[in-house]
């Protein structure tokens, strides 16, 4: 009886783990096309796309900071079923928490440079947002690496 709670549990973790990640991508993609928008006469319009992009961005971010940080959530298993990765998962949640910094950041620049009425330096914005995004796929694929050698020692793969 126990042994299946674990199996639905995990399998509940996972799933919701797979649709947040899936979330994240695609809110990454977006705050990406709306990097690469023209800005010819457009500036303002860029920068309310941009901010846009950057607040859906936010809010899946901190659906995933639930997942990532919560007991119910795939760390949390993980962290459970294989102790020896506690250290790479909260490497993982305090990189995910400058992320979070960070985006906020630039979120805090943009809107206000929106309420000044400034036209904003797309050069830099985009720079500082691309190097962003950059890391946030760098932690993407770390935390993947982590998910597959959790679940490889769970299933005994290589064995």
């Amino acid at each position: 009886m126990i042994q299946h709670m674990n199996l639905v549990r995990r399998e509940t973790a996972v799933g919701d783990s797979k649709r947040i990640r899936r979330g994240l991508l695609a809110a990454i993609g977006a705050l990406e096309s709306a990097l690469a928008r023209a800005t010819h006469t457009r500036q303002k319009q860029w920068r309310d796309d941009v901010i846009d992009a950057v607040n859906q961005l936010r809010e899946t971010l901190r659906q995933h900071a639930v997942e990532l940080h919560g007991d119910g959530g795939l760390m949390a298993e993980i962290v459970l079923e294989t102790p020896r990765l506690r250290a790479r998962v909260e490497r993982l949640r305090r990189q995910h928490d400058r992320l979070i910094y960070e985006l906020d950041a630039v979120k805090m620049e943009l809107s206000t440079e929106q309420r000044a009425q400034m036209t904003p330096n797309i050069r830099e914005i985009r720079q500082r947002v691309e190097r962003l995004v950059a890391r946030l796929r760098d932690f993407q694929f770390m935390e993947t690496d982590l998910i597959y050698e959790a679940v490889q020692v769970d299933i005994g793969v290589g064995d």
